[in-house]
């Protein structure tokens, strides 16, 4: 059992070894001099300017999926409130005592989906003003 354990054992160490000298080989293309490596920064600068979409376009993009997800998490709240007052309606005191530390949660996660919702306008609404639209 032990000679089984060790032959495995080096067929594995030889095998990474192998792989770490035969099979992996590194090229460097450092040949290139800095003016040319500038040139092709340059290059790749300029076209993705001239190549950049239209941001009023996206921006309007993602304000229909900041509204969808706005809809849909007011959706959830809704439901969460109501189902979380049916449960405080028809709880025991200590049943209503847990509901009252449940909701913290559910009011720190009506300020996340509404405020996300306020920081997204404001963050498009500073944009547009540093881009000059």
């Amino acid at each position: 059992m032990k000679n089984v354990k060790k032959t495995i054992l080096f067929t594995v160490l030889i095998l990474v070894i192998l792989n770490i000298f035969c099979i992996t080989r590194y090229e460097v293309f450092a040949a290139k001099t800095l003016q040319q490596m500038e040139e092709e920064a340059s290059s790749w600068l300029t076209k993705g300017q001239s190549e950049a979409p239209d941001m009023g376009d996206v921006t309007q993009q993602f304000l229909e999926i900041g509204r969808i997800l706005t809809m849909i998490g007011t959706g959830v709240l809704v439901i969460v409130t109501t189902y979380m007052g049916i449960k405080y309606m028809m709880a025991s005191p200590e049943g209503q005592a847990k509901l009252k530390q449940q909701l913290i949660g559910l009011v720190v996660s009506s300020i996340v989906v509404f405020g996300a919702w306020g920081i997204w306008s404001l963050a498009i609404s500073i944009g547009r003003t540093v881009m000059g639209e």
